[in-house]
């Protein structure tokens, strides 16, 4: 895989070194890497949140190991498998979810992927942003 995330400006763990917790306010995690229009879109959405320690991860054991004060997931499929859930992407935006044993808050929104096919969700996705913001005061 290119190193488009560093590219971007965007730090990507997936290795198992576990960094300092406290540092780490958003962590975001998606299902599969991104390609460069994916990444692209990611990297804005991530700028528009002013945030300086967000990582991005596609392994659970980063969520542990890192114990975010927030986790963003993309997309459905990973939304329904950290959740252990059926329900449809849009009965799982616009609330506060909790991942795991450490209880970690947790927040769904769409994959870039998906976004780039479907830009009139964009402005969904513009609003789970402005939720991200709202949860890490």
């Amino acid at each position: 895989m290119s190193d488009i995330y560093q590219q971007l400006g965007i730090v990507r763990w997936v290795s198992h070194k576990v960094l300092d917790p406290a540092r780490c306010n958003l962590m975001v995690i998606g299902d599969k890497p991104l390609d460069e229009r994916e990444g692209q879109l990611l990297s804005a959405m991530i700028r528009s949140l002013n945030l300086d320690d967000v990582h991005i991860t596609d392994s659970r054991d980063q969520i542990d190991a890192m114990k975010p004060a927030l986790l963003l997931v993309l997309g459905d499929n990973t939304a329904r498998d950290l959740l252990n859930t059926d329900a449809a992407m849009e009965s799982l935006r616009g609330k506060l979810h909790s991942y795991g044993e450490n209880k970690t808050p947790l927040i769904v929104t769409y994959h870039p992927g998906y976004l780039l096919q479907n830009p009139a969700d964009k402005k969904k996705a513009f609003l789970d942003l402005k939720f991200i913001i709202a949860n890490l005061v």
